[in-house]
């Protein structure tokens, strides 16, 4: 099923009255998921949408050819995570369940499971709703893991090259 930009928007309008039927069923069953192998507090459904969205705000390019979903940035944002008290850290991890989750209503799948250009038109219509909030939490969550991705010793020499300063972790 293809979503046209229209119906993404019509969708994203409709966006605080999703959120708020679906927040408390979200809201439970996401709260508190015991974090997965390898990870501190990720789940593993959480990092995987970590890596589909990561995919899609970066893809592989010829100028930097690491493809955001293959740059790690699921354990980046988990190590991220360690500098949060439990409670924000927890509503930061019910939030990429509601984002991952978004998509259903009219993509008919969660975002981590869309194609590659699917994820790109959700993302772009997400980073340009009119809902604040839902722009505002998109723009957060790809602005962290923009932070691990040009910093990845695989992106980072491209980024010094373009910018001619120093990169890296």
């Amino acid at each position: 099923m293809s979503l046209s930009r229209r119906q993404a928007l019509a969708l994203l309008a409709a966006g605080p009255a999703l959120a708020a039927l679906g927040a408390g069923g979200v809201l439970a069953t996401v709260w508190d998921q015991a974090p997965g192998p390898g990870y501190r507090h990720l789940s593993p459904s959480e990092a995987s949408f970590v890596r589909a969205l990561g995919g899609a705000a970066w893809p592989a390019t010829e100028a930097c050819p690491l493809d955001g979903a293959l740059a790690e940035l699921d354990l980046f944002l988990d190590a991220s995570l360690d500098s949060l008290p439990e409670l924000p850290r927890k509503a930061a991890r019910a939030g990429l369940h509601a984002l991952d989750a978004l998509t259903l209503p009219a993509a008919g799948a969660r975002f981590r499971t869309l194609d590659l250009a699917q994820r790109s038109t959700w993302l772009t219509a997400w980073l340009n709703s009119d809902t604040m909030a839902l722009r505002s939490a998109v723009t957060s969550i790809v602005l962290v893991l923009g932070m691990g991705y040009t910093t990845h010793p695989a992106a980072a020499p491209a980024f010094s090259r373009l910018y001619r300063c120093g990169y890296g972790r």
